[in-house]
């Protein structure tokens, strides 16, 4: 995405989305605890979120940050930049 207008938009979108989705292990992995969702269930839920946004990232994000490397979101646990990527 060449203009980084829209750049900032799109990855700002995703990753909020991002946030909001992988909040939902917390609650699932609770219902698992509970007895209303199945081992099964939580891991095959865990599984196919995790390769979408993986597929997320390197089809969309990853693009994005190559090209507006001042995107990329800021690793909170990392001490240097080098750590990052």
């Amino acid at each position: 995405m060449q203009n980084r207008e829209a750049a900032q938009c799109a990855s700002e979108a995703l990753l909020s989305a991002a946030k909001l989705i992988t909040g939902s292990f917390a609650k699932l992995d609770a219902l698992e605890q509970e007895g209303k969702v199945s081992e099964e269930e939580s891991e095959h839920y865990h599984f196919h979120v995790i390769e979408s946004l993986d597929d997320m990232y390197e089809s969309v994000l990853n693009p994005i940050f190559e090209l507006h490397p001042d995107l990329r979101p800021v690793c909170p646990s990392c001490e240097s930049a080098e750590e990052e990527n």
